[in-house]
């Protein structure tokens, strides 16, 4: 809720992931569960985006202005947090 009180907020524009859709996740769980499959496997949605274009995306669709978002690099970003640039998981061995 930050768009509402806020000028802008800065996201970061330089971290890819793979942003999964919580129903879907489940489905793939619940077919992982009654196939008795082993191992890991990594259920995720196709395709890939940077956390700047996600926001973007939820400010759109829940009715906010995206160019209120901000990108920005992780070096600037405050969090002691250190990601990787890139986490996009293959799930190559569910498919």
């Amino acid at each position: 809720r930050k768009l509402e009180t806020e000028t802008a907020v800065e996201v970061v524009d330089d971290q890819r992931g793979c942003p999964t859709y919580a129903e879907d996740l489940a489905d793939v769980l619940g077919f992982l569960v009654s196939s008795r499959r082993r191992g890991i496997f990594h259920g995720t949605n196709a395709g890939a985006c940077t956390w700047y274009e996600l926001a973007r995306q939820v400010a759109i669709e829940d009715g906010a202005d995206p160019d209120r978002i901000d990108p920005c690099p992780s070096s600037e970003y405050p969090t002691p947090v250190v990601r990787p640039a890139c986490s996009v998981l293959l799930s190559n061995r569910l498919e």
